[in-house]
């Protein structure tokens, strides 16, 4: 599942720090690539995947003979894809839509007088807008990498059914999965903490290097305000490019296809069939489910949410909590009497056929 109307995009920073400009929109920053662009796959962003096999096999042995004792076992690999509201997020960042972020207004009857994009309500949006859209600073991006790999989920089971006495089965399961390629946002933009305040100069330091931007002497070099915050970012920090272009991107969500997760359970079921009118059927599971940061949009809230570690992964790994639930312990029971059908026909109208299923 892919965006197919060419409003995909891919941010490389090595591209960024190279000044590689597309050829699709005048005002865009360098690092960042469209539809047309050299090696930017047609169309939808992302190459196809035809390596992907996803082999089932499952056996089942009756053990004694007699229909009384079974093993079951099975396994497979599936893939999948995030849902349709992931990739909003290729189409939800500029050119097509604009997210904008206005300090110091002085007219609140004319509140982008001194906003130099302009009124962000008579910029063009959607999928065709014009090559010289304008491009606001701190713009969200998001990185999607050309081979990102579909979910992948390996799940494997194994079984022992008992029969006890003539109605009742005992059965003992172990059910496993794993998880590959679940994807995660990592924010490769972050804002960074720079401790102290402005020499003489105004200059601040991070680790003995003197960072790309400048406050009043004496300030506090790390504020609460978004006009700080924005100078802040990683790719802005240093003057590895001119801020005039660092300062133009805002937060990147990497789309991150790292992620793992895992689940292990263990089933202890006991059943009684149909017999004389009662039906019972019990399970406990003992399991537990771990994994990584799941998302279900890249960029959502205000764009910079995602891994707590923009550098660690598994600083977010834990019990699971979105993609599924770590329950450890479940336990079921369900059961249905049945009345039995009565020769005396006004006791069948009244009494017969009635069931009662807690």
């Amino acid at each position: 599942q892919v965006n197919t109307d060419g409003t995909s995009i891919h941010f490389s920073e090595a591209d960024m720090i190279a000044g590689i400009q597309t050829l699709k929109f005048d005002n865009a920053p360098p690092g960042l690539s469209f539809d047309g662009d050299p090696g930017f796959p047609d169309g939808q962003g992302q190459n196809n995947q035809w390596a992907n096999f996803s082999p089932r096999v499952g056996f089942a042995w009756d053990v004694s003979g007699d229909g009384r004792t079974s093993v079951r076992a099975s396994g497979g690999t599936f893939f999948d894809y995030p849902a349709a509201i992931y990739q909003r997020s290729l189409t939800t960042v500029p050119p097509w839509n604009i997210r904008s972020t206005v300090d110091g207004i002085v007219n609140w009857e004319d509140p982008f007088a001194n906003y130099a994009p302009g009124d962000p309500g008579q910029t063009p949006f959607g999928g065709g807008v014009p090559r010289d859209v304008a491009w606001a600073s701190d713009s969200v991006t998001t990185a999607m990498d050309y081979d990102t790999p579909n979910m992948t989920v390996t799940q494997w089971n194994l079984g022992i059914q008992k029969q006890l006495a003539t109605d009742w089965m005992l059965s003992v399961t172990y059910l496993g999965n794993a998880t590959r390629h679940m994807w995660g946002t990592q924010h490769t933009n972050q804002v960074i903490y720079v401790p102290g305040k402005g020499d003489a100069n105004g200059n601040c330091f991070l680790n003995g290097a003197t960072v790309n931007f400048t406050v009043r002497a004496g300030s506090d070099c790390s504020t609460t305000s978004s006009g700080n915050k924005r100078v802040r970012r990683r790719l802005a920090i240093f003057p590895d490019v001119p801020s005039s272009v660092s300062r133009k991107i805002g937060p990147v969500g990497h789309i991150d296809s790292g992620g793992t997760a895992s689940y292990n359970g263990l089933v202890l079921g006991l059943q009684r069939r149909p017999a004389t009118g009662i039906t019972i059927n019990m399970n406990y599971t003992w399991s537990r489910c771990i994994s990584d940061l799941y998302q279900e949009v890249v960029n959502g809230g205000n764009a910079d949410n995602g891994w707590i570690d923009t550098n660690n992964r598994d600083y977010d790994r834990g019990d699971c909590t979105t993609s599924a639930r770590d329950n450890r312990h479940v336990f079921n029971v369900s059961g249905m009497a049945e009345s039995p059908e009565f020769s005396n026909r006004a006791l069948q109208l009244i009494a017969g056929d009635w069931s009662l299923s807690p």
